[in-house]
């Protein structure tokens, strides 16, 4: 049976708990991940669910934006090209989704039921998991726009950020977790970045493909050491850079 898969910060478990009880008086399938299985792995259960979900319930707070799973979470999901319905809780709408319409339910209200009958009728017209039509939930065959322009002038207007959010990295750091921190830290113009290259097979792995190249010329920052077994994006376990941060008097002047 499809389902809505809800991402939210556990301070807002009250609430969230709340709204999975009314959706699903509303005849629509809900999922958080209070109902996986004792014994069974959290990050492969909540990847599971939400790539075979039928939309994605973001539940935004000050909390919710600063969760690297909810970012993740909201990242795989906008990949996957999955319909996306933000309600507000508290604080402001993500950039991430600020070109979508959102509901307020400022102060614990329940969503209308004009945004439920919008919810039900995605969830009620998708496939069941797995089944016909379903995306598929790898990156390979993803293209870069090396020549355009414009896709540069986006990806130069990040690379400005890689000093801050290198100094932000433990000793040693990979790729995929650089790449993860400056998403959640320069949202506007990591979106901008990837309006460029929508055109692509998958865009997410396009421009993290040229964001990890641009890292590695950067050996003002942070020297290459090899190669490190990592949870990329979509928690497939795959090979990523593995980076020496450099102390500042060591770099360029």
């Amino acid at each position: 049976m499809a389902h809505a898969f809800i991402s939210y910060a556990h301070e807002d478990a009250d609430y969230v708990r709340r709204l999975v009880q009314a959706l699903e008086r509303r005849g629509i399938a809900a999922w958080i991940d209070d109902q996986i299985p004792k014994g069974a792995l959290w990050a492969q259960s909540v990847i599971e669910n939400l790539t075979s979900s039928a939309a994605l319930v973001v539940i935004m707070t000050p909390a919710a934006e600063g969760s690297e799973w909810v970012q993740k979470e909201l990242l795989i999901a906008l990949d996957r090209r999955l319909p996306v319905f933000p309600l507000l809780l508290a604080g402001k709408p993500f950039p991430l989704v600020i070109d979508r319409q959102y509901e307020e339910v400022v102060g614990g209200a329940l969503p209308s039921e004009v945004f439920s009958a919008r919810l039900k009728e995605v969830v009620g017209g998708r496939s069941a998991p797995g089944g016909e039509g379903a995306a598929p939930s790898t990156v390979s065959g993803a293209t870069l726009v090396e020549d355009d322009w414009l896709a540069n002038a986006y990806v130069d207007a990040l690379e400005a950020h890689f000093e801050e959010v290198v100094r932000e990295m433990p000793a040693q750091f990979t790729a995929h977790r650089f790449i993860l921190k400056l998403a959640q830290r320069n949202q506007t113009e990591y979106i901008r970045a990837l309006s460029a290259y929508e055109d692509s097979a998958a865009p997410f792995g396009a421009l993290h493909r040229q964001l990890s190249k641009r890292l590695k010329e950067r050996t003002d920052l942070a020297a290459a050491v090899g190669k490190a077994s990592t949870r990329n994006l979509w928690n497939e376990t795959s090979e990523s850079d593995l980076y020496r941060k450099l102390p500042r008097r060591a770099r360029r002047s």
